[in-house]
């Protein structure tokens, strides 16, 4: 390639719109309310897959569970698969700004929906919460992720005993409910195309 080839392609790279992902900020309780499935567990693999229209890529990530916190359903499966948005497949390659994916080897708490295949994070990376020697305490959000409705929760780790304690007491509390449309809420955001001349 040429030189002012080059040059070119990095200005239009340059020029091209950050996006943003706008998401609901969840509180807590909100995101206890909202969860079918509250696990302790260990992320043990993560690759990308096709939609089964093959129209969209995936991330699914095999999350062993090593606790469960909470569940609607009598049982849950030892192990789950999480699907999170973007991912790649043979060389085919989808980045969402402002995902956070689960990366093996992690021990995390998720808050999470299913369609009863598969689970998915509540509110993105606001359902992951990382589990160390600390304790226990929110993920930090990825790069690009914007929270919307109210400031960004301190982050806080607390022993993993008083944030089980935390959750069953949550299990049994009423949260106002969210609207139906907020299984995902979120948006893509970007700022307004330069004008044409």
């Amino acid at each position: 390639m040429i030189p002012s080839a080059r040059v070119l392609l990095l200005a239009l790279a340059l020029a091209l719109p950050a996006q943003a992902l706008r998401v609901r900020s969840f509180t807590l309780p909100e995101l206890v309310q909202e969860s079918a499935v509250i696990v302790r567990g260990t992320v043990v693999a993560s690759r990308g897959a096709w939609s089964d229209a093959k129209d969209t890529l995936y991330t699914d990530a095999t999350v062993r569970v090593d606790e469960r916190l909470y569940a609607r359903a009598p049982t849950v499966a030892p192990e789950l698969t999480v699907r999170q948005p973007g991912g790649t497949v043979d060389g085919t390659r989808a980045v969402i700004s402002g995902v956070r994916y689960l990366q093996p080897g992690e021990h995390v708490v998720l808050f999470l929906r299913t369609d009863g295949v598969r689970y998915y994070l509540i509110g993105f990376s606001q359902s992951i919460w990382t589990v160390d020697a600390q304790g226990v305490g929110r993920a930090p959000a990825a790069p690009g992720l914007e929270l919307t409705g109210r400031p960004a929760p301190a982050p806080v780790r607390e022993p993993l005993p008083a944030f089980r304690a935390r959750i069953a007491a949550l299990v049994g509390q009423k949260v106002t409910p969210l609207r139906a449309a907020s299984f995902h809420s979120c948006s893509w955001t970007a700022p307004p195309p330069a004008p044409t001349r």
